[in-house]
């Protein structure tokens, strides 16, 4: 079912079939006896899951697509130019595909990853700051130094990614910049208690619409951690969200990462008179 696209989005509250499912007959005949196939087999109490496909449910070890790469990469080239010294980071490196093409010096890079077989791998690919632990134990410990660059497709359980990419953030350096990947989910997950009031992350004005919801007595529903969220997409420099939704997002990937979004934030020190109705938010 993975595979073939099927998968649930929490801002719409159902499960989304790829338009290349819907508008093909051929392919919609087959999906629905696959549908069937695994509803007859589930009353059966028989297992629809495979072993490998479970554990990599548990441990959230999913490559990352050619092409979203290609997207997160892309926004590097735009911006290394402008930085004579960069610090890297992926604080998510797997076996580090997602720095493997930026055309820096391997001395630059710094990779956190708890897997020690994906460590070795990243060895033998001649990285030499690789840190074998977890990212908030990398933090903890201050085994990095401040990045000037993030890029990662951090896990997406439990809103793991809102929390990566709320650490990025206070871990970058002014002016830096971070291309992540965020699940969808993570976000509407909360904020589809609120979307009846008109108060959702607008893709085409994404920090006027953070603002929007927190500045909003609504806002009080919200964790923490979201707030937080929301307050870095606030405070963007600039921010590109985009998404892709296509039948090859699914395969081997995470379903609950219905959309991909490319999450670019560029920060530069926030002036006293630019603060504004933040500031009052936080006050409050």
């Amino acid at each position: 079912m993975q595979k073939y696209g099927l998968a649930w989005s929490e801002r719409y509250h159902e499960y989304i079939i790829p338009d290349e499912i819907c508008l093909n007959k051929d392919k919609l005949k087959e999906y629905i006896c696959l549908i069937e196939n695994t509803l007859t087999r589930l009353n059966r109490e028989e297992t629809i899951v495979s072993e490998d496909e479970l554990n990599r449910e548990r441990s959230q070890s999913y490559y990352t697509k050619k092409y979203a790469i290609k997207y997160l990469q892309e926004v590097f080239r735009w911006n290394l130019g402008e930085k004579n010294n960069p610090i890297i980071l992926d604080p998510a490196a797997g076996e580090g595909r997602l720095t493997d093409g930026i055309e820096v010096s391997k001395n630059s890079i710094w990779l956190i990853e708890p897997n020690k077989k994906c460590c070795e791998l990243l060895r033998q690919k001649g990285y030499v700051h690789i840190i074998n632990t977890s990212f908030e134990e990398a933090v903890a410990s201050q085994l990095f130094p401040r990045p000037t660059h993030i890029i990662m497709n951090p896990p997406f359980s439990k809103q793991q990614d809102i929390k990566f990419y709320n650490l990025a953030c206070r871990l970058l350096k002014d002016n830096g910049v971070i291309s992540a990947i965020i699940s969808e989910n993570s976000i509407y997950e909360e904020l589809h208690e609120i979307e009846q009031y008109g108060l959702y992350l607008d893709d085409t004005m994404p920090a006027k619409r953070a603002n929007d919801i927190l500045t909003s007595v609504h806002s009080k529903q919200l964790s923490s951690q979201m707030i937080e969220f929301l307050s870095n997409i606030a405070r963007s420099k600039h921010l590109c969200v985009d998404y892709v939704t296509s039948e090859v997002d699914f395969e081997n990937t995470n379903a609950r990462a219905m959309f991909f979004r490319g999450l670019v934030r560029e920060r530069e020190k926030i002036k006293e008179n630019c603060k504004n109705s933040l500031d009052e938010f936080d006050e409050r």
